[in-house]
């Protein structure tokens, strides 16, 4: 990754530079990105991100370099503040600037080199606390991205691909992580990058556009087809099939769009509705889809997979809410508990525990009344039940060693505060479940 990449918390405050002039804590700031990007799956070394820090108090560094040393993301005089209590919002834009995030960018129209300087990518994260450990941190893509696959079955070879119609500049919200096309730019030509004789993939802004693709061979013939309009939305992946014969072209959109980073298809949210409902070993849940479009259970899971008694004692790895809240009406609102290893085989056929894309898609918003404050976790250690009023807990499916983590979000604050959290395996808390498919 080669140019734009900056992290933020809190507030957005652009890309200069600050030394923070507060004694230091637990060693230097560390980022494990977690990223599928344009040229592979992982950053390469010398990768540089932008970093901002912000706490309650202010901004404890602005827009520093960070570098990539093949597993994480640091620099040597970037150090964590010495308040290990005190939180922050950490927020990221690749690749690096050193005069800031940019309000306006605009892609490259010859992309023939490699698409790395089309790439642009954000990453936000709140609730952090200093630590010795690497924070994992998702990049999502803002860009579009097309590739071509082509079937020729003319006389000539593939010499040129071109991309008509797409405007390349857009305003771009940090915050939101998402770019605007600016609509009196000018549309331009893009010329894709060769991956290898049959496939080209060029990066676009999100927008709705009637491409015309143009395909030249080298017995000096020329052709060019206009897909119909469509909507290409950040962080997608858009595969046209193009047949080239001795006279013509023609052009098919894929039915399969795919996320950028794996997580689904758009085809189905925009086909498939998801149901109000879901039936379950003879309950009936309500569902809710969220903001970035995931569906999730409306409420906890109260499947028991072993004999009532079990409950009691958690022989099956499952467990009443709390003590004294053993009834139907109580189970009913606040489900069961359940253990790490049990609460991953629990969902309903289709559905899963959250991994850490639908954690970053919880930040995007919660419909009101979507979580409710868990009542207690089991904690083994004390052999007993431990109580809360003001977070909700449930089990994600995030590795951790042997077992997952698990996501926290606390309900008392103005705006909720996520986290996620590494406990015993054998806590008992509750699931809930994301539909996949």
């Amino acid at each position: 990754m080669k140019r734009l990449l900056s992290i933020c918390l809190l507030t957005l405050t652009g890309c200069g530079t600050s030394t923070p002039d507060v004694p230091v804590g637990p060693g230097p700031v560390r980022i494990l990105p977690m990223v599928t990007r344009v040229t592979g799956t992982n950053f390469d070394p010398e990768d540089r991100i932008g970093l901002t820090i912000t706490t309650a108090t202010g901004t404890y560094a602005e827009n520093r370099e960070l570098r990539y040393d093949g597993s994480s993301f640091s620099s040597s005089d970037l150090l964590w503040y010495n308040d290990l209590t005190q939180p922050c919002e950490l927020c990221a834009c690749y690749p690096y600037d050193p005069s800031g995030m940019p309000e306006l960018f605009t892609i490259p129209s010859d992309q023939s080199g490699g698409l790395s300087q089309a790439d642009l990518l954000a990453a936000r994260r709140s609730s952090v606390l200093p630590g010795i450990a690497p924070v994992e941190m998702l990049f999502d893509h803002l860009m579009s991205k097309v590739r071509l696959k082509i079937e020729n079955r003319s006389e000539g070879k593939v010499s040129e691909v071109t991309i008509s119609g797409s405007i390349p500049t857009a305003r771009i919200d940090w915050q939101a992580k998402s770019a605007a096309v600016e609509p009196e730019t000018a549309p331009v030509s893009l010329i894709p990058f060769r991956v290898d004789d049959d496939t080209f993939e060029a990066v676009v802004m999100p927008q709705r556009a009637a491409f015309t693709i143009g395909i030249s061979t080298d017995d000096g013939k020329s052709r060019s087809y206009e897909l119909e309009p469509a909507e290409l939305l950040g962080g997608k992946l858009y595969t046209v099939t193009v047949t080239v014969t001795r006279i013509d072209v023609s052009c098919t959109l894929s039915g399969e769009i795919k996320d950028w980073v794996p997580g689904g298809t758009l085809q189905e949210r925009a086909e498939r509705p998801d149901p109000p409902t879901v039936d379950y070993e003879g309950v009936s849940y309500r569902t809710v889809t969220l903001p970035d479009g995931s569906c999730w259970l409306a409420e906890n899971l109260r499947y028991n997979p072993g004999p009532e008694p079990d409950l009691e004692t958690g022989a099956s790895g499952v467990r009443y809410p709390d003590d004294g809240l053993s009834d139907a009406a109580s189970v009913a609102k606040y489900g069961l508990l359940y253990d790490c290893a049990t609460a991953g085989g629990v969902c309903p056929p289709g559905w899963s525990l959250p991994g850490l894309q639908d954690y970053e898609g919880l930040l995007k918003g919660l419909p009101e009344g979507f979580l409710i404050p868990t009542p207690a976790l089991w904690q083994p250690a004390t052999d007993g039940y431990k109580r809360f009023t003001d977070r909700s807990y449930f089990w994600s499916s995030i590795p951790d060693g042997e077992g997952f983590k698990m996501i926290a979000v606390r309900l008392s604050m103005p705006l909720p505060e996520f986290a996620i959290e590494t406990k015993n395996s054998k806590i008992c808390a509750p699931v809930r479940c994301v539909k996949r498919e």
